[in-house]
């Protein structure tokens, strides 16, 4: 099950990903973040109806959808800077190093052990893919690793938190609305929408109606625990993304490139996976 759900949580993501460039052009930068947050709160609420009873959190619960909700909201910040400065694509890429985050973080919370060699060389395989990246997509190549590298490392910190709600008594609907909707009022409260208009409803709708989906398949991927798994994944998601686009557009020169690159990627990470394991 952790399979289905984290690759219709990779469908979902870069499907709403690639519609995150239209939704940018209609507001000024990072305006969006907060409205669009909210509707992903909104939709996942309204899917939970009729399907669980919603809990009040404990304080612990309470702190940590906090917790997500702030490093979701960075993270989205991060992701739509990288987009403005380049693709949806390249934006996710830092989604398939979140892997490697995720095993070291592991070490704190689930006890894992690993070789710390197999852990420097994937780093450093992924690091030379993400430089590729950048310097394909004619960007800063340390600019955008440095931003990449952060993304990889809030997507583990959301993931470790969602797995750890998950295992709680809390609805994962519930779970998702309630990262969600603080998230849009911390995007609100960081970047007020005051150019929003009601004639725009549909689109971020549309938008965050696969969002929404990414998030609730993840956080049933993550449900088990198996945090890294899940997370391996997901790192195909710049892939899918890629795959859209070129669908949608003409094939450019950079998007050959992309692909190896986000290949090399995973392949990096699932060659930690199968280490960490023996």
């Amino acid at each position: 099950m952790v399979v289905i759900f984290a690759l219709l949580a990779v469908l979902s993501v870069s499907i709403g990903t690639v519609l995150t460039r239209n939704v940018m052009d209609e507001l000024p930068r990072f305006e969006p973040i907060g409205p669009l947050f909210f509707l992903n709160g909104l939709i996942a609420l309204s899917i939970s109806l009729g399907t669980d009873n919603f809990k009040i959190p404990t304080s612990k619960e309470f702190l940590l959808l906090v917790l997500a909700a702030f490093f979701t909201t960075v993270g989205a910040f991060m992701v739509f800077f990288i987009i403005e400065k380049s693709t949806p694509a390249t934006s996710l890429v830092g989604q398939a190093l979140s892997p490697i985050f995720v095993l070291f973080l592991n070490l704190i919370f689930f006890g894992l052990q690993f070789s710390p060699i197999i852990g420097v060389v994937a780093l450093a395989m992924s690091a030379g893919c993400i430089s590729v990246i950048s310097n394909t997509l004619g960007i800063r190549a340390r600019n955008t690793f440095f931003l990449i590298f952060c993304q990889g490392a809030v997507a583990a910190l959301v993931a470790i938190l969602l797995s750890k709600l998950t295992g709680y008594s809390l609805p994962i609907y519930e779970v998702i609305a309630l990262q969600q909707l603080l998230s849009g009022a911390l995007g609100v409260i960081v970047r007020f929408p005051k150019h929003l208009k009601r004639s725009l409803l549909p689109i971020f709708t549309f938008r965050s109606l696969f969002m929404s989906l990414g998030w609730i398949f993840t956080a049933f991927s993550l449900r088990t625990h198996h945090v890294f798994q899940s997370q391996v994944l997901i790192s195909l998601t710049p892939i899918v993304t890629v795959a859209i686009q070129t669908r949608r557009n003409r094939p450019k020169s950079s998007s050959d490139k992309l692909w190896f690159a986000s290949l090399l990627v995973v392949a990096s990470v699932s060659y930690l996976e199968i280490a960490a394991h023996h």
